[in-house]
């Protein structure tokens, strides 16, 4: 990118209402393309939270759709993305959720890396007694926005599902939490242990920085919880914060460890699905590494015609040399000409 382009692009990070791609060209390009297709679309990540996003960062966003075919085939036909229809249908019961790419504009403009599930999918993806595994509870606990919904009925089914993951936070976060606890060491816990329960390559602080990013909502939200909490008789009050009505069990420690262990080899095996599902990861990785390691990657040869399997060891590599701190929030490594995507 020139100056100049780079100067247009950031102009469009936001528009006169205050709005920003997500609101002002996805959901428009989402609602055009696939019509009552989209029951609802959701923001959440670094973007939302300003959480050291850089140049290069996708949007992130839950798309709720009613059936997965038919929405992927008015996205095929639109050359929103190049992959049958059929497959990634079949695709959507193999490790839910797919993750897919929207780049409407290019690489060089606003890109979308979305989630995509139908309701029952969505629903059972957030209760902890169903879900099999934790990918989407460790990010619908925490700060979203509801930026469509295809009637206020829909609306207010997400916010209701919503509203149980967050409660579910609490038969497994105080597991391991110092007692008594309030809504800002509840909600910092979480966030801890949601990010050793899967394979990322930030620092280890990267979770306090996510959590400083939005102390103000998740304290409301988790003191509205433990308040609710409160009233139905599973926590009890003591001092200015909470306990357990009942001491926490070597058994329900056990049981929550097996399941984190499962859910991060699940969310782990998922990434050779986004291989199939995700156009262009390859750069997308490669560029998020780079941002949140602060270490510039220039790929061989061989790594961009096979990189799987010989990204291994650089992928090893990286997990075993995370940074200790997080990097500047403008360290955003330009990729060079041989990197790019075609």
């Amino acid at each position: 990118m020139s100056l100049v382009e780079e100067t247009v692009f950031a102009q469009k990070e936001k528009s006169v209402d205050g709005h920003g791609p997500a609101e002002d060209v996805f959901v428009p390009l989402l609602t055009t393309i696939a019509r009552d297709h989209i029951e609802a679309v959701i923001l959440y990540g670094s973007r939302l939270l300003g959480a050291n996003p850089g140049r290069h960062s996708a949007y992130d966003l839950v798309l709720i759709v009613d059936e997965y075919k038919d929405f992927y085939e008015a996205l095929y036909s639109a050359n929103m993305i190049h992959r049958l229809p059929m497959v990634m249908a079949i695709m959507s019961y193999v490790l839910p959720p797919n993750v897919i790419r929207l780049a409407p504009e290019g690489v060089d403009g606003p890109i979308a890396k979305c989630l995509v599930l139908n309701r029952p999918d969505f629903e059972r993806s957030l209760a902890i007694d169903q879900a099999k595994d934790h990918f989407m509870i460790s990010r619908m606990m925490q700060k979203v926005k509801v930026i469509y919904s295809k009637s206020e009925a829909v609306g207010q089914w997400v916010q209701h599902n919503l509203g149980i993951a967050r409660y579910g936070v609490l038969t497994w976060a105080t597991l391991w939490i110092d007692q008594p606890f309030d809504a800002a060491s509840l909600a910092r816990e979480m966030l801890r242990i949601c990010y050793r329960s899967e394979n990322r390559p930030e620092s280890d602080g990267r979770s306090d920085t996510i959590f400083l990013s939005q102390e103000n909502e998740l304290v409301e939200y988790y003191a509205n919880v433990l308040t609710e909490a409160e009233v139905k008789g599973d926590m009890v009050r003591d001092g200015n914060g909470y306990r357990t009505m009942s001491p926490v069990s070597m058994r329900s420690r056990l049981g929550r460890i097996v399941y984190f262990k499962v859910s991060k080899l699940r969310v782990t095996l998922s990434w050779l699905k986004h291989v199939v599902t995700f156009e262009g990861w390859l750069p997308y990785i490669v560029r998020k590494v780079e941002r949140r390691t602060g270490s510039e990657i220039n790929l061989t040869l061989i790594e961009k015609v096979l990189p799987i399997p010989c990204l291994v060891p650089r992928v090893l590599y990286v997990f075993w040399n995370r940074p200790k701190t997080e990097t500047e929030a403008n360290q955003d490594f330009r990729m060079g000409p041989d990197q790019r995507e075609n």
